[in-house]
């Protein structure tokens, strides 16, 4: 277990898929922030008038879903390329089962994912707190970050069994985007879900004293 762990680092680390990985990671951090920076210079009001609407707050966890589209490829590439090199057949062959061969996988990809989690946190956080400023403590960006890598930590575990099982780098690019994207979209359905009020009435009547006597007026309801 522990030589195929230590394999799996030394392709990762000499992988031109992993360089380009968090090449990506810090240039989409790097644009992102800048971007809502010189957006509010644009404006030309200042930084607390709009940090309600324009923060760091607002961008500061972007980059974990554009991670895990970035993920899905990354993924479906360094297992693809196991396949094709026959790596993966010379692990079984020497005698590695199937389990240790996904976890030392599994461990290694989580890793490069979380590397990059930590290039563009750093970026993000460390140019942004400085740039725009920052409503959230410490404590709070500290859970969100270990939020991240628990999310992440599931979506990573989907991504690499569906990529183990397609031999094909392209088919298992196709499959992770598109399954991305389906969960993408399940998320944002029931987070309109879960956002929507426990109760709604249909009206509500209001009664007023007028020179007629008392009227009586039906009006839209109110959420409760």
């Amino acid at each position: 277990m522990g030589k195929l762990i230590s394999a799996g680092f030394f392709r990762l680390f000499h992988s031109l898929c992993f360089k380009i990985y968090i090449i990506f990671s810090a240039l989409y951090s790097l644009i992102n922030i800048l971007n809502q920076f010189f957006m509010i210079g644009k404006i030309g009001i200042s930084v607390t008038a709009v940090s309600d609407a324009l923060s760091m707050d607002t961008i500061a966890f972007n980059c974990a879903m554009t991670m895990i589209f970035a993920s899905a490829v990354f993924i479906g590439m360094f297992i693809g390329r196991e396949y094709s090199d026959g790596t993966m057949r010379n692990k079984l062959v020497a005698g590695h089962s199937r389990g240790s061969v996904y976890l030392s996988n599994f461990i290694v990809c989580l890793c490069a994912h979380i590397m990059g989690l930590v290039t563009a946190l750093t970026i993000t956080l460390g140019l942004g707190v400085p740039l725009i400023g920052t409503k959230l403590t410490a404590a709070e960006i500290l859970s969100f970050i270990l939020l991240t890598i628990t999310a992440s930590t599931a979506v990573i575990s989907v991504f690499l069994f569906i990529s183990m099982l397609l031999s094909s780098k392209a088919a298992a690019v196709s499959v992770l985007i598109i399954g991305a994207f389906a969960m993408l979209i399940f998320t944002v359905f029931v987070d309109s879900r879960l956002s929507e009020p426990e109760y709604i009435n249909d009206f509500r009547i209001v009664t007023t004293e007028g020179e007629n006597g008392i009227e009586t007026e039906f009006v839209p309801g109110e959420e409760i």
